[in-house]
């Protein structure tokens, strides 16, 4: 889906079409805000539901941290590829979050 130019558009669009007992996966903070702000169950690609104070204490740190990489204070690292032990903690927590939204629907 290609959506129109503008701050947040692509968040706009996805928070428009989640309905009650869906589930957002996102690595982006400030969606994964308006999705819990909205109830709606979130989490990341490691498998972390998203809670409200821990996604606030998040954001301020990458407020933090943007002004210090723009400053040039603090250079960006790269990130190291996936491991096995990742992908497992994913499944395992998609998986039990998916059975949360099963037996909620029974």
């Amino acid at each position: 889906m290609v959506v129109s130019e503008g701050k947040d558009r692509a968040d706009d669009y996805i928070l428009e079409g989640v309905l009650p007992g869906d589930m957002v996966l996102t690595k982006d903070f400030l969606l994964a805000e308006k999705s819990v702000d909205r109830e709606i169950l979130t989490m990341n690609f490691e498998g972390k539901v998203f809670e409200r104070k821990w996604l606030k204490k998040r954001i301020e740190e990458r407020n933090l941290m943007e002004v210090l990489y723009n400053s040039g204070s603090v250079t960006r690292y790269r990130k190291k590829s996936r491991s096995e032990e990742k992908n497992r903690e994913f499944d395992f927590s998609f998986s039990r979050e998916i059975d949360k939204i099963i037996l909620k629907g029974e």
